[in-house]
């Protein structure tokens, strides 16, 4: 089976890429060029193609702009998957209490993501980012009674918190409970426990993190119960 988890964002957009036929597995980021330790750790497991843009100041010229450099970076990310050849991609959908960038941009550059997939007569499926979380959780930790995926109980705690629940600190310990010997985590090797105890997630691992598991949380469905 081949799949494609997909991140979109702006500035940060993480692509897994895993065949499991093969035991092949990848990420490529496109965006902002990035620097500092964070992206020097993911470096070996993780390509970062560059797509900047450089906005103009009059409004109507702008949003013509964004329309346009978008449709590139999507038709760019729609080629690469395409030579891929994946049974299917996995797009994390909008998170519209989310209160971190333009939404507006995003739903720009999602919608030409969606449809230069689409194009190309591949098979996409959303995932709602509460949706993913619950799902991710259930993977990690497996499924109470109630059939809810919880973290671990901690001190203090009647029960665990709710996957549907999770921050991005959360959704990295799960990946570490998951797949402690993948690639993204034996890359960080100490610094995965470090990243999770700093007021937030850093850039990439964040968006690397969501990416991989929007494909294994489809490839191991089953046990989900989904």
């Amino acid at each position: 089976m081949k799949i494609i988890g997909i991140d979109p964002s702006i500035t940060t957009s993480a692509i897994y890429f895993i065949d499991t036929a093969n035991n092949i597995e990848y990420f490529k980021i496109y965006g902002k060029l990035r620097r500092g330790k964070w992206w020097e750790s993911v470096k070996d497991v993780c390509e970062q193609i560059t797509c900047e843009y450089d906005y103009p100041a009059d409004y109507s010229e702008q949003d013509i702009y964004k329309n346009i450099a978008y449709g590139k970076t999507a038709e760019l990310i729609g080629n690469e998957i395409e030579l891929f050849k994946p049974d299917l991609v996995v797009i994390e959908g909008y998170s519209y209490s989310s209160a971190a960038g333009d939404l507006l941009d995003l739903c720009t550059f999602g919608s030409a993501l969606r449809k230069s997939i689409l194009s190309k007569n591949i098979p996409i499926k959303i995932l709602a980012p509460t949706q993913l979380k619950s799902m991710a959780g259930a993977l990690a930790y497996g499924l109470d009674k109630k059939n809810i995926a919880r973290r671990p109980i901690r001190e203090g705690e009647k029960a665990g918190l709710a996957a549907g629940k999770f921050t991005k600190k959360e959704m990295l310990e799960a990946l570490i409970c998951y797949a402690p010997n993948c690639s993204l985590i034996k890359s960080l090797g100490p610094m995965a426990n470090e990243a999770i105890l700093l007021a937030a997630i850093p850039s990439p691992i964040n968006d690397m993190v969501d990416a991989m598991f929007l494909a294994h949380v489809n490839i191991y469905r089953i046990k989900i119960k989904i």
